[in-house]
């Protein structure tokens, strides 16, 4: 019986360490013997054993048995703790035991117990000289802890131990070597490895990486080439060639690969948008634009890279409308984009990027027709960013009815997003739903942070509704929030002045506003009209008839708008001069436009009306 639970619990055992990732069986788990005489020797089936000169007997290896048992069970429970405390029983028990070591070792390193987890590794070493296993855990730890001499003495080790891997350690040893800034060792030893194994991609890299450290690129990108050379059919090195070469400005070199990338693969479109990149940089947008064109629906190139190519056309065709670009690249970016939809009518992506390109372009129909097909097709996966698009466009086409009720579906879809808020209170403002708007204004608001810019234009619109509503209190207080969160905010700065202005109401105030918008923007129309204005109602009335010329001067064509002309009128009234206020009248009258309710008046009486 005694017998049958050792041979089962060494079984059980034996399957609990490969379940646990642990595939170090270099001694039975009653290895025998003590630490400063012990010889090692292959039993039966290549496991390693421990002999000295005092044996363990029955009931010891039985207790070894058992708490290796123990031991193990404690660790795939995640006892760490448990399972550490019965490895450590078993050392005592057994000194030679090398395997509970290891397993010590590894638990101390989870703890960051360095030092003490390097010292077992050694230990068992000591003990098992031939076994490769515990040298790779001591090459792990010492990695991982970044103990690069050690693992440099291990790794030499273990290269001179028959059947490892000559490449994997090689590049080990030189990868410890360059944490040393060794990077000349580092380069020896695997230049010794290409003796051995040949030019691999995975050596050449490594190489490149250490002349690279040392601040040597014509050297660094050589070793790339030489790879290239070695394995002249690999289209992926030679695009790896290329962009290495491209990176360092030699532009001739990465045309050269790139051209030999697309000899070998003639579908593959990532070289020939990397041959548009020289192109570019050689001065040629035509040429590389046809390559793109060409390589745009080749292999390799997925949606999202299509995606990017036609946003960088976007770009450059967006620099053109300035006259600074290339406008054939926005044709380019639209012909791109319809070959996408009708290669995939069903990507939202596509449908997202023509939506754009026909808002940029301020062709808003286009666009609000282009995002609701977006939108279908995105279904459970809405963007943002689509939506505030969308409702921009609304917006710009005045659908007013429409935005309010689609900007309710985006606050649901989105409801810490304050801008669907913002846009639907404008227009319900232009509905004359004020409620509404004020609704809007006040949930949007709430939910701003970290963009002072958006708060004030809330708070600013607020004001203007509560203007309208003839709540002058809550429309100063809207103002006053505006400017607080933004002190240079010159419209609400000018809306506030003149609304205050016209209600003869604060002129003090409204003086000091309007003054700060002319010393931001001095050139305003407008804003010189609403100082005139303030000017007048302080009774200035030469500094007002001033500053209303300078507005019209300042005004587009010099033709001015039809409330400019009325306030001139009036100042020359209150100036004396009745002949040229009647003129001034007449003028804004014949302009058209917004006025007050007694411009005729004051042109049928020639007298000023208020």
């Amino acid at each position: 019986m005694t017998k049958l639970f050792s041979r089962l619990s060494s079984l059980l055992m034996i399957a609990l360490f490969l379940c646990s990732g642990t595939f170090v069986l270099a001694q039975s788990p009653g290895g025998k013997g003590k630490l400063s005489k012990t010889k090692t020797e292959k039993s039966v089936g290549g496991r390693v054993k421990s002999t000295t000169a005092a044996e363990l007997n029955e009931d010891q290896r039985q207790r070894v048995d058992r708490l290796f048992f123990d031991a193990l069970r404690e660790k795939l429970a995640g006892n760490n703790k448990q399972s550490e405390q019965h490895f450590r029983e078993i050392i005592k028990l057994d000194p030679a035991n090398a395997q509970a070591r290891v397993e010590v070792a590894r638990m101390l390193t989870l703890n960051e117990q360095v030092e003490e987890s390097l010292t077992l590794i050694e230990e068992a070493i000591e003990l098992q000289p031939e076994n490769p296993w515990h040298l790779r855990v001591g090459i792990d730890i010492a990695t991982q802890k970044g103990r690069p001499y050690k693992a440099i003495e291990w790794i030499s080790r273990l290269r001179q131990m028959p059947g490892q891997p000559v490449d994997e350690l090689g590049l080990e040893l030189a990868a410890q070597q360059a944490a040393l800034r060794q990077y000349d060792e580092a380069i020896k030893t695997l230049q010794q490895l290409e003796k051995q194994v040949g030019i691999t991609p995975e050596v050449s890299e490594a190489k490149r990486q250490y002349w690279q450290a040392q601040n040597k690129p014509d050297k660094a990108l050589m070793e790339i080439r030489n790879l290239c050379l070695a394995m002249p059919m690999r289209a992926d090195l030679w695009m790896y060639y290329g962009q290495l070469a491209f990176q360092q400005g030699d532009v001739k070199s990465a045309q050269e690969a790139f051209r030999k990338a697309m000899e070998l693969e003639p579908r593959n479109g990532k070289a020939y948008l990397a041959m548009a990149d020289v192109q570019r940089a050689l001065k040629n947008p035509s040429e590389a634009r046809r390559l793109l064109e060409k390589g745009f629906f080749l292999d390799e190139v997925d949606q999202d890279l299509q995606i990017q190519i036609i946003v960088s056309l976007l770009s450059e065709g967006s620099k053109g409308a300035g006259g600074g670009g290339d406008t054939a690249s926005l044709s380019a970016a639209e012909r791109l984009t319809e070959g996408m939809l009708r290669s995939n009518p069903e990507s939202s992506a596509a449908w997202n990027v023509r939506a754009e390109i026909a808002f940029n372009r301020n062709m808003h129909e286009q666009a609000v027709e282009a995002y609701t097909r977006c939108i279908a097709l995105d279904g459970v996966g809405q963007k943002y960013s689509v939506w505030q698009q969308y409702l921009l466009s609304l917006y710009n086409l005045a659908r007013y009815p429409t935005l309010i009720s689609e900007a309710r579906r985006a606050q649901d879809l989105f409801p810490n997003q304050p801008i669907p808020y913002y846009l639907a209170g404008l227009a319900a403002q232009q509905l004359k739903q004020n409620e509404e708007a004020i609704r809007n204004y006040k949930s949007g608001v709430s939910m701003i942070s970290g963009n002072p810019e958006l708060a004030a234009q809330m708070h600013s619109s607020l004001g203007d509704l509560y203007h309208e509503m003839k709540d002058y209190v809550r429309s100063d207080e809207s103002f006053e929030k505006a400017l607080k969160v933004r002190p240079d905010y010159t419209l609400a700065m000018n809306n506030y002045a003149y609304y205050l202005s016209l209600r003869g109401d604060k002129l003090q105030r409204a003086e000091e506003l309007s003054r700060r918008t002319l010393e931001l923007e001095p050139g305003s129309a407008s804003y010189l009209d609403t100082y005139g204005w303030i000017l007048y109602r302080l009774k200035r009335y030469p500094e007002a008839r001033t500053y209303v010329e300078k507005a019209l001067k300042s005004s587009g064509d010099g033709a001015g708008s039809a409330t400019l002309h009325e306030h001139l009128g009036d100042i020359l009234y209150r100036l004396g001069d009745t002949a040229a206020a009647l003129s001034s009248w007449k003028r804004a009258q014949a302009v058209g436009g917004e006025t007050s309710e007694f411009l005729p008046r004051k042109i049928s009486e020639g007298k000023l009306y208020e």
